[in-house]
């Protein structure tokens, strides 16, 4: 299965995810790729030097074949009129586009909505996962009103703004509480079922 994280918006979390998400189907036991489609590059500087520690079991695609592993997690660049980006969406099998709540990147990732629409396969799903959301605040509290206007289904797990998330890219996994885990977790499970 491959599963990509994307959006036209930079700072919404797709690398941060994208690790996450692999990191937690490599610990219950799949085979797990990440391909790198953003000439950042940063994913794949996290998994180098995580997989050089010893510290994860994440794969980095580099000329496999997709069938060799379980998932295939891709982390895309933030630009919509990316060849590569287009052919991306067209081969996964879900695609999650991050959203910060705010009505700068809802605007921002309208354009990706409609360009993920056009070119996922029908038998893909796409969803809008609420990423780096700050507990508390009232637009935490107005997230429902606000998917109208997305166009997509939005998943019900949400992603809190923790320091933890960004911190397990430098030192692991095993850097995230039994909560963050288990918010990976039912995360995962929620877009996969």
């Amino acid at each position: 299965m491959i599963i990509i994280f994307c959006g036209q918006k930079g700072g919404t979390g797709k690398t941060t995810l994208s690790y996450l998400v692999a990191e937690t189907l490599a610990r219950a036991g799949k085979r797990v790729a990440i391909r790198d489609d953003d000439p950042q590059a940063s994913v794949t500087q996290i998994v180098s030097e995580l997989r050089e520690a010893e510290k994860t079991e994440v794969e980095l695609l580099d000329g496999q074949s997709v069938e060799m592993f379980d998932f295939v997690v891709v982390d895309t660049l933030p630009r919509l009129s990316s060849r590569v980006l287009i052919e991306a969406v067209k081969e996964a099998d879900r695609l999650i586009l991050p959203l910060k709540p705010s009505m700068v990147d809802i605007r921002a990732t309208l354009p990706a909505v409609e360009m993920v629409k056009e070119n996922t396969r029908p038998d893909a799903r796409a969803f809008v996962l609420w990423n780096m959301v700050k507990q508390g605040t009232r637009i935490s509290r107005e997230l429902k009103t606000l998917e109208g206007m997305i166009g997509l289904p939005v998943l019900k797990n949400t992603m809190p703004e923790r320091i933890g998330f960004n911190y397990a890219t430098l030192q692991g996994f095993e850097a995230l509480g039994m909560e963050d885990r288990d918010m990976l977790q039912r995360l995962v499970l929620e877009f996969l079922v």
